[in-house]
């Protein structure tokens, strides 16, 4: 992709690409280098979108799969309340989840694309419409996956509650 492209496509979505990082990451500067990292994968690989909305999409995705490689690096996530890092709230579907690794389990399991529709969805708060948007997925398979990650973590958290009473 030409570097006029890439530069026009940080100015629009630049900013929605690092709430996604820091919304991960709670990291100011690792962040920015998660950004950095999503543009220039956009320089060195040859993509091209129909449109701004396939673009976004694509950014999201591959922000949110540079952060979960992170995560893997550095070994990051660690037990603590899901309300420290859950943007949705105890008004959320998520708030039955107390345990960040097994949040990160579930998630983790899912393709880039499948996690990127969790992210979007839970963490940033996005509505099923605009999940589906950015992500180019329709409302019913975004409504389909979310059912079943939260049936994953409803199971894990099933298994986890049994191991505890033994």
């Amino acid at each position: 992709m030409k570097t006029k492209e890439v530069e026009k496509l940080y100015r629009q979505f630049g900013h929605r690409v690092y709430l996604r990082c820091i919304h991960l990451l709670r990291e100011e500067t690792l962040a920015m280098d998660m950004v950095q990292e999503t543009f220039l994968s956009m320089m060195n690989h040859p993509v091209s979108f129909p449109d701004d909305n396939r673009a976004l999409g694509w950014l999201l995705k591959v922000a949110t799969n540079k952060v979960f490689n992170e995560f893997r690096r550095r070994r990051y996530w660690k037990t603590a309340p899901l309300e420290e890092f859950s943007g949705a709230g105890a008004t959320s579907p998520m708030a039955g989840i107390e345990d960040r690794l097994l949040f990160q389990k579930v998630l983790l399991g899912l393709k880039g694309d499948k996690a990127s529709i969790i992210v979007s969805y839970f963490q940033e708060g996005s509505t099923l419409a605009e999940t589906a948007e950015e992500t180019g997925y329709s409302v019913p398979t975004v409504r389909r996956t979310i059912e079943t990650f939260l049936q994953r973590v409803e199971t894990l958290s099933q298994r986890a509650e049994s191991g505890r009473k033994r």
